[in-house]
């Protein structure tokens, strides 16, 4: 089976090496390109520190002192984002190993005096809404953005032309929406033959909402294994 990895490096091609070693050909061909800030983080002595993507702690990897690695503690919407920070060096990691509703019910048990939230400049969830309306203090840190690609690589579009592909793999709405601008700036055909769409959410495959001649496949819970479960599900393994 051929799939299509559309999620950012470096994280495309570490899921696609996950895939490939469980025998699907993956092409890799990231839709986003994201692009950090060297600005500092607004953090105070007595903070905490949450986020909400890998990229999020990325950029907050890059800005932390060894202070806050060692004050702070982080709270994360996901393992795989709590395996980065542990890997950083932060020494208290606290996950709520589920989607943005899970989160807040994480930092609502936990009642931090102050939270600094490291993010992309586009974001899912409302999670400083939320948790400012439960009276939590929240200072936005913006230290990350996803542009758009320009184009398809050569690859991608003859494996579109051709119908070479079983599945695509979308990983965020903001990806799902740089896929679907890719698709119509290339005048590329979505049922050339018959694909699955495997999305991590429901807000992720409502971009492809009324598209004909797709397979919607959203995972039961917001994280990789879920997404891969559903792949082998729909392909018989």
């Amino acid at each position: 089976m051929h799939l299509l990895m559309t999620r950012p490096e470096p994280d495309s091609t570490l899921s696609a090496e996950k895939l490939r070693a469980k025998g699907y050909s993956v092409l890799i061909n990231p839709v986003l390109e994201t692009q950090f800030s060297k600005e500092p983080v607004p953090w105070r002595r007595g903070a905490d520190f949450v986020v909400t993507s890998r990229n999020g702690m990325r950029a907050l990897n890059a800005l932390a002192s060894d202070e806050m690695r060692r004050e702070a503690r982080l709270f994360s919407v996901g393992d795989a984002t709590a395996d980065l920070a542990e890997a950083a060096g932060f020494t208290m990691v606290l996950s709520a190993s589920g989607a943005v509703e899970d989160l807040v019910d994480t930092v609502l048990e936990e009642q931090p005096a102050r939270l600094v939230y490291v993010c992309g400049r586009d974001r899912k969830g409302n999670l400083e809404t939320r948790l400012r309306a439960n009276g939590i203090v929240v200072d936005m840190a913006e230290r990350y953005r996803a542009e758009f690609a320009r184009t398809f690589q050569p690859a991608a579009i003859s494996a579109f032309q051709v119908g070479a592909l079983d599945g695509v793999l979308l990983y965020s709405r903001r990806t799902a929406e740089a896929f679907a601008s890719l698709m119509e700036h290339h005048s590329l055909s979505y049922s050339t033959k018959k694909i699955a769409f495997f999305c991590l959410a429901k807000t992720v495959a409502s971009v492809f909402d009324g598209v004909a001649g797709i397979d919607l496949c959203v995972a039961e819970r917001s994280d990789e294994r879920s997404l891969f479960e559903k792949v082998d599900a729909y392909f018989g393994r």
